[in-house]
């Protein structure tokens, strides 16, 4: 049968096959689109691991400050064990007195070696006798026999002996560093650090990080802290500062690797 008005269905035929498919503004579109989409994604996931490294950074905040408080209520030294290697923190307190040093280490006085008896301790002892010998012996003229100056230079010696009150006050300082015991409040357990692939710790007076192994930061009885800085770091590069400040134990937050200034150096 003879088509009256072909050019109708050429452009029906036309319109069918430009319903199907997608012109370039479209394609563009569409492609503009899954970019955005995926921007945001990729933004929301690093906000994501920032947000949880943010979190580790507040939880050591917290945990140092409950250790400086617990120092000044016991009245004793806190010391914060910090597992490089396992990014692991724990807090330990100390069964007496303890004397750090500026680089966090125990402190042992000269000569505060433990020793057995006062002959260790290189002095030399003081001669010990009866008045006759420090008298210069028997016979000698101008010595009585008994209750003269014998005697007499015998109760000097005695008082003056190794077992006297002046051989103790000079005997040297002994000093023991005291023994740490774990410390098992509820807020103040150990626990592992999460997302984190790399810790860093600034001591005072040290000029490079420390990076491996375990180090320490020391909280006193004064209610004073050391002015550490740790560094979180994730895998993807970023890091979170935690400055421990002295006063309050509390952790200043920095979104970037800010390390102190170095120590002043003199000439």
């Amino acid at each position: 049968m003879h088509d009256p008005c072909p050019g109708a269905g050429a452009s029906r035929r036309a319109a069918r096959a430009a319903g199907g498919g997608f012109t370039l503004i479209e394609l563009l579109v569409v492609l503009a689109i899954i970019g955005l989409i995926a921007v945001v994604g990729l933004t929301g996931l690093g906000g994501v691991r920032r947000a949880r490294l943010q979190d580790q950074a507040f939880k050591i905040s917290r945990y140092s400050r409950n250790a400086l408080i617990w120092a000044l209520s016991r009245a004793t030294t806190v010391r914060m064990v910090v597992d490089l290697d396992e990014f692991k923190l724990s807090l330990e307190a100390a069964g007496g007195p303890a004397l750090v040093d500026e680089s966090g280490s125990m402190v042992v006085p000269d000569g505060g070696e433990d020793v057995e008896d006062f002959g260790a301790t290189g002095y030399e002892e003081p001669a010990t006798g009866t008045g006759e010998e420090l008298a210069g012996g028997e016979g000698e003229p101008g010595q009585e026999e008994s209750g003269g100056l014998g005697d007499l230079l015998g109760g000097v010696g005695g008082l003056f002996g190794d077992e006297s009150a002046l051989a103790e006050l000079e005997k040297p300082p002994v000093y023991r560093p005291p023994v740490f015991s774990p410390i098992s409040e509820p807020r103040m357990v150990p626990f592992t650090l999460e997302g984190v692939k790399a810790m860093r710790v600034y001591l005072p007076g040290s000029e490079e990080p420390i990076t491996e192994g375990k180090t320490y930061i020391f909280y006193r009885d004064d209610g004073t802290a050391d002015p550490a800085v740790l560094h979180l770091e994730d895998d993807r590069g970023e890091v979170y500062a935690i400055a421990i400040q002295p006063l309050t134990g509390r952790g200043a937050l920095y979104p970037y690797p800010w390390v102190p200034e170095p120590p002043e150096v003199e000439p």
